[in-house]
């Protein structure tokens, strides 16, 4: 493995949801023969009293104490969970605000994905994503999988509207189906219409119902456009169209195959845009039954 070898990065918060992420994180990171680098982050409250300057060397110290038995826990974890030997991954503590630490060391760090946990416990199709990963999703510049427990034998369905920005999903998905030896799904929702205000920003998809005769011209059009891809990708996959709210059939698919990953793109913007994941995106992400792998269509590419 050479030293320049992009790292799958996993943020734990050291509770039971983010061991789903750590042992996805592993499997990924073998499966691709990438190195590991697991952080955990530690939010910055008593970082320095601007009342009490001279308190701050001491805070300073018991920082680095604190921190370094946080580190010495997170890589007993780790190896615990994963069965790997502590010099075997990097762990990694630091302290700030928990999301955009993660998003910075992503960034630095070059990370070819970022794994956070995706929350569990809570009944399905409810919300189960907690801020911190969800604003990670939304910041992050490289792709995001957000964990959470999945069929061992699911499909792999990748959501696509066919644009640009669903493109890296579709290139992904049939990567993760082919690496793994899953099957593949990919999906298109007719009634997924979306429109700009201007700076990037997105009004929500709305459904609109079509005549028998338009929705069978936009089904030809995207399996032929849906085969093109499958084809330009040397990949075996099944196609299907489907009529909907988007965000609704794709979360009932979801859970019908079942699938063990959805993989669903969203566009690579910076500035305020980067506030919004797109409404679509954002509820898959927030209430899938298993493992989303989030792409972004970046611009400089």
């Amino acid at each position: 493995m050479s030293n320049d070898t992009k790292p799958v990065v996993c943020a734990t918060d050291l509770r039971e949801g983010s061991d789903e992420a750590v042992r996805q994180a592993d499997a990924l990171a073998r499966s691709i023969g990438a190195p590991l680098h697991v952080l955990h982050v530690l939010p910055n409250a008593l970082r320095h009293h601007p009342l009490f300057p001279q308190l701050y060397p001491q805070e300073t110290f018991d920082l680095a104490a604190l921190e370094g038995r946080v580190c010495d826990t997170v890589s007993e974890r780790v190896a615990a969970l994963t069965g790997r030997n502590v010099d075997s991954f990097r762990a990694e503590v630091d302290t700030g605000t928990p999301y955009a630490v993660i998003v910075r060391r992503a960034e630095e760090l070059n990370a070819e994905v970022l794994v956070v946990g995706g929350g569990q416990g809570a009944a399905p199709g409810t919300s189960r994503i907690g801020d911190t990963a969800e604003k990670a999703v939304r910041h992050a510049h490289c792709p995001v999988l957000v964990a959470r427990p999945g069929p061992a034998d699911g499909r792999v369905l990748v959501a696509t509207d066919l644009s640009n920005s669903s493109l890296p999903a579709v290139v992904a998905g049939a990567e993760w189906a082919r690496r793994e030896g899953k099957r593949l799904t990919v999906l298109y929702v007719i009634g997924l219409q979306v429109s700009t205000l201007g700076y990037g920003l997105e009004i929500p998809p709305v459904f609109t119902d079509l005549s028998a005769d338009a929705t069978g011209e936009m089904t030809r059009w995207a399996e032929e456009r849906i085969d093109a891809a499958l084809r330009r990708l040397q990949a075996d996959g099944e196609r299907r169209v489907e009529t909907g709210v988007p965000a609704d059939v794709i979360l009932r698919i979801a859970a019908e195959l079942p699938a063990g990953l959805v993989a669903i793109g969203t566009a690579g913007l910076t500035g305020i845009s980067r506030m919004l994941l797109g409404s679509v995106a954002e509820e898959v992400v927030r209430k899938a039954p298993c493992s989303v792998l989030v792409t972004r269509l970046r611009p400089d590419r």
